[in-house]
Order: C-alpha cells, then structure tokens, then sequence
C-alpha cells in the first residue's frame, strides 16, 4: 500500500483536455487530413512549448502553409470549446480536493492559455492551487529541473506527490524523483475507465 499522497498533480492534455478530439476536429473543419495536421502541428510545438510563440501564432504558421489563414477564429473557437474538456476529470479533481487533497496542473503548453484553462476546470478558482507552465518557466517535461521547481513551490516530495499524465517518457523523470505515478488514458469513454482506477486509489 502506497503512502497517501498530499498532493495530485495533473498533466492537461488528453487527461483534463480532450487534445486529440480537438485535432480531429480542426482537421475536419479544415478538410486537411488528420495525420497530416498533427505532424505539421508536432514539428512546430516541440519548438515552442517555452514560451517562444503562443497558440495564434502556432496555428497562423500552419494556416498559412495551407492557404487557410481566414479559419483561425474558428480555429480558436473549436479549441476553448468547453465540452473539450474532460467532465468526468474536472468531476474527479473536486472529488480530491473535497477529500482534502491539494491539487495542481503541471503542463507544457503555450502562453496566454492559463486564464482560460482555469476559468474551464476551477471556475471559482479554489481548487487549482499552482499551475506549472512550461511557458512560464521556460523548462519542459521530462526536464528534471521542472520537476524540481514543482517540489519547491508545492513543499513536497517524492511520495507525497501522486502525478498523472498521458505520456511514459514524462512519468520517468517524476519516478526517479520517487513520485507515485499514473499513466492515464482517455480512452473512448472519456477518461472514465483511468478516473475510477483513480478513484479507487485515492477515494
């Protein structure tokens, strides 16, 4: 049996925000083939997750390269659609902050999204204690010292923090650091099958 942790950390994409949804339906919107879309998308986002360009000019690159620069507003409204984020998360991380949990995000994203992403999860913001951004720290995961800056700002350590993200290679740098750790799938029915394996570990 695992120590009860106090703190529950979670990754933002395709664990709170359906991402892949998001893609296929951009793609979709914009009659460019999905794996297409996602590969133009990869190359450029794994150049700018520190802040150095935000979402709009992301996506004003990747338009351009198609000749469909007029789509970004709807671009940017099929993205904060609400219902893109996960309810039965957004309903698990109440559940454990009401257990008494703290809670945080802990995300490689662009800059300018933290006001939106909380006003979907945390709308009175009493929940979300800290948001750790790759965007504002300038250091992404796996990097060991975001990791780090995350145990100062939160007080804990290894054990004391349960983290959960969609990705390995970003759950190997928490394990080293003795975090307890788990790999979550979004599945097809919207998280539910991870949040109640959750649930059962934590509730």
């Amino acid at each position: 049996m695992n120590k009860k942790p106090k703190w529950v950390i979670f990754d933002v994409g395709q664990v709170l925000y359906d991402y892949q949804g998001f893609l296929s339906h951009a793609a979709t919107h914009l009659n460019i083939e999905s794996v297409l879309l996602k590969s133009e998308l990869d190359e450029i986002v794994e150049k700018s997750m520190k802040g150095e360009m935000t979402f709009e000019e992301v996506w004003e690159q990747v338009l351009k390269a198609h000749g469909k620069e007029s789509e970004l507003e709807k671009i940017l409204e099929i993205h904060w659609d609400s219902k893109k984020f996960v309810a039965d998360t957004k309903h698990l991380i109440k559940q454990l902050h009401n257990k008494g949990y703290s809670i945080a995000l802990f995300t490689n994203n662009w800059p300018n999204a933290t006001e939106r992403i909380l006003k979907n999860v945390d709308e009175d913001l009493s929940v979300i204690k800290h948001m750790f951004e790759s965007s504002v720290e300038k250091l992404k995961k796996p990097d060991m010292k975001f990791y780090e800056l995350v145990e100062k700002r939160t007080g804990a350590k290894g054990n004391e923090i349960f983290f959960i993200d969609d990705k390995d290679v970003n759950l190997t740098t928490a394990e080293i650091l003795g975090w307890q750790t788990f790999l979550y799938k979004l599945g097809q029915d919207g998280g539910k099958t991870s949040n109640d394996k959750i649930r059962k570990q934590l509730l």
